[in-house]
């Protein structure tokens, strides 16, 4: 994603996991606050509130977050996540960022969650729009792919349970 960070100025406000932050700072930007999970920090009117990142990237200094304005929610989890965690925090959503694509290393370790518990995901969140992300996991190249094992991504079941799915490029929601 460097190439879309430089578009910024240098001096712009960036909250990042710890290990971002050495990147960052090698590209220039200097103005970096590290979030951990359970911290939270207002900026203007928005509340962007750290959580713990699901198996196995909790223990990567990563986190997922949520998004707060007002009454609005955003919730972003970037691999895997599990819908007794959101219930375990009680945690809703308008939105949702999340990956609809199962990926496992070695066919075992998950690395991203499935069409399906996405969906599971979304129904604990008691959210009706979900924005697509991921990597085009189908799409890796190099040694890696033979190690990796992809399921199929399933966007009929978001449709078929009145969920609204976003996944083009430069997709907009309005919650």
């Amino acid at each position: 994603h460097e190439k879309s960070l430089m578009r910024f100025d240098r001096n712009t406000l960036v909250l990042s996991s710890k290990p971002s932050e050495k990147k960052l700072r090698k590209l220039g930007f200097n103005n970096i606050e590290t979030l951990r999970a359970g911290t939270q920090k207002n900026i203007g009117d928005l509340l962007i509130k750290a959580h713990d990142a699901g198996f196995p990237y909790n223990f990567l200094w990563t986190f997922s977050f949520e998004i707060i304005q007002g009454d609005k929610v955003l919730y972003f989890e970037s691999h895997v996540d599990k819908p007794s965690r959101i219930k375990q925090k009680g945690l809703k959503a308008d939105c949702a960022i999340l990956t609809t694509e199962e990926v496992k290393i070695l066919g075992l370790l998950p690395l991203s969650n499935s069409s399906e518990t996405t969906l599971k995901i979304l129904k604990e969140l008691e959210c009706r729009n979900i924005m697509v992300q991921g990597s085009d996991p189908a799409e890796t190249k190099g040694l890696i792919s033979y190690f990796l094992k992809i399921g199929k991504e399933n966007l009929r079941i978001f449709r078929s349970n009145d969920i609204n799915i976003y996944k083009d490029p430069g997709s907009e929601v309005i919650i």
